[in-house]
């Protein structure tokens, strides 16, 4: 059998001449989901025992592929990439995806290939936190079951009608993020979002009567990692909720957040 060494690559281990080449061949594809697996669990304390299990599994699953048994690897690749409760993109999948088209906006301009722009035109792309309201209430009076009923549901919604392009993911606990790509505006951007935010709400998942808060940013050119504009739509998103919750902010609805009037009270507390 062929062994990943941890670094991304096989090595032989009593294969017969040429077979080794075979196997190889057929582990490409799945290298970057091999990698992300490894290197989370070794975040997370994996004993190198554990470690090597995994990188038996990926070799396992490249075996397969030439036995012509696509179940292994599709299983390896879901549980690699997607996250296990609601199926969007794991977070660290997300954020690699993502951080690809930020480097390659800013190595080309914003928008599609030469030949693609002539076609669909070259826009800004766009990343929307997400946030489950009162997430926490929810768990604590219906239960664990129903909150991650609750997960499901948002994740369904969120992830319904996107383009092959745009993408979809579990942040972590209540979050998620949404990445639009090549979008014409920041208002069609804004409507796509706020049609999801009012399909939450009218969805009143598991009888809860959950919703969702959101912030939106577009990925300026300064913008040189996937943190830079999330930090933008998550300060929109809190905002947003201080608003009052099961509301969009963008640009123009932080802009006003920011000019509202400050209350007698506070001015008075802040000196």
């Amino acid at each position: 059998m062929a062994e990943d060494t941890g670094t991304g690559e096989i090595t032989r281990s009593g294969l017969p001449q040429g077979r080794f080449g075979e196997i190889r061949k057929q582990y490409e594809p799945i290298r970057p989901h091999v990698n992300a697996v490894v290197e989370d669990r070794k975040a997370k304390g994996y004993s190198n025992r554990d470690l090597h299990t995994t990188r038996h599994i990926a070799a396992e699953a490249a075996h397969s592929i030439h036995q012509e048994d696509q179940g292994k690897i599709e299983e390896f690749k879901r549980l690699a990439g997607h996250d296990g409760l609601t199926g969007l993109l794991s977070r660290r999948f997300f954020n690699d995806l993502v951080q690809e088209r930020i480097n390659h906006n800013r190595r080309f301009g914003t928008g599609y290939l030469r030949e693609e722009r002539r076609q669909v035109g070259s826009y800004p792309d766009y990343l929307a936190a997400v946030d489950a309201n009162d997430f926490k209430t929810i768990n604590d009076t219906k239960g664990h079951l129903v909150g991650d009923q609750v997960l499901q549901g948002i994740a369904k919604i969120l992830s319904s009608g996107l383009r092959e392009d745009d993408k979809a993911c579990r942040f972590g606990g209540d979050e998620f993020l949404l990445f639009l790509r090549n979008v014409r505006s920041e208002a069609d951007a804004m409507r796509i979002l706020e049609e999801k935010r009012k399909a939450v709400q009218e969805a009143n998942i598991a009888g809860t009567g959950a919703t969702i808060t959101v912030g939106l940013t577009a990925v300026e050119p300064d913008h040189r990692t996937v943190s830079d504009a999330f930090e933008v739509a998550d300060e929109r998103l809190y905002a947003a909720k201080e608003a009052g919750k099961n509301k969009v902010f963008g640009s123009k609805e932080m802009e006003e957040w920011r000019r509202r009037p400050v209350s007698p009270q506070l001015t008075k507390s802040n000196g």
